[in-house]
């Protein structure tokens, strides 16, 4: 990913590590909030739509099936179920 890419991501720690950043707004990823419907694919895909946004990381079960993922966005990567990496082709944040 770009160096100035966001990535959104079921684990955050995950992106921090990699020195990338999480849309404010999805800073935490916690069950709670998925719960309570403040983190839905809807909301998870409107987020991929911003230009700064240019992957998507599901580490685990949490974010589950990402049907919802706005055009141009490819699996780049799988880590073992239901590990997959997104990303947005040409993608320039």
């Amino acid at each position: 990913l770009p160096r100035d890419a966001e990535v959104i991501t079921d684990e955050p720690g995950l992106a921090w590590r990699a020195g990338r950043r999480v849309p404010g707004e999805l800073v935490d990823a916690s069950i709670k909030r998925i719960e309570q419907g403040h983190i839905t694919t809807a909301v998870l895909a409107e987020a991929a739509a911003k230009d700064d946004v240019c992957g998507v990381l599901v580490w685990d079960d949490r974010y589950g099936d990402l049907r919802g993922l706005p055009a141009g966005y490819r699996v780049a990567a799988r880590y073992g179920e239901p590990r997959v990496l997104y990303t947005k082709d040409d993608c320039v944040p």
